[in-house]
């Protein structure tokens, strides 16, 4: 299933449930399409940031939208997820850890490792018990590596990378100038 900025969101900024993809538990390439910021998820002072991404292997999964939370914080702790990913993204850690924007993600593509989400009754005699698989759905659990548009980068240059598709075979530049359109923050 494919989302874009029109899709219908749910209180939390994702997509709403019939948007919440599963797909195998795998390494699978991605590409950064934007985030949201949500001030006040579960409590008044505790706010949330959703990046989202789009599956871009060949397969079957390709063009599948997924998405990862982070806990938002006003100093980023250096073993939260998100110092992490940022880090990554940037090529180095950051100079600032009040300073850290979700721009840094843009125009890239990542090898990322997708998890499956299980989520689990809440309360009555099922309490703790995972829900049936249809409530089941996907996520990208760690950004492993910049694959396109970073610093940190296989043995060739982006321009040198190409992307083959079902209209041929196109640059990097061109992959994420048609993948990034109407995307971002």
């Amino acid at each position: 299933m494919k989302f874009d900025e029109d899709d219908i969101m749910d209180d939390l900024g994702r997509p709403a449930r019939d948007a919440y993809p599963l797909i195998p538990e795998e390494v699978y390439e991605v590409n950064y399409v934007g985030y949201d910021r949500k001030d006040r998820v579960f409590a008044p002072n505790e706010g949330r940031i959703f990046l989202r991404y789009k599956v871009v292997s060949i397969g079957p999964y390709m063009g599948t939208p997924l998405f990862q939370a982070f806990k938002s914080y006003d100093r980023w702790p250096p073993r939260s997820k998100y110092y992490q990913n940022w880090s990554i993204a940037n090529g180095a850690r950051p100079r600032s850890i009040t300073r850290m924007s979700p721009g840094v993600f843009k125009n890239k593509v990542f090898r990322a490792q997708v998890r499956t989400v299980v989520p689990k009754y809440e309360s009555g005699p099922l309490k703790g018990k995972p829900k049936p698989e249809i409530f089941h759905y996907s996520i990208v659990d760690e950004l492993l590596e910049v694959v396109v548009g970073g610093s940190v980068q296989r043995s060739v240059t982006s321009d040198q990378l190409s992307v083959e598709s079902n209209q041929g075979s196109v640059t990097s530049e061109e992959y994420l100038a048609t993948t990034n359109k109407g995307y971002g923050k």
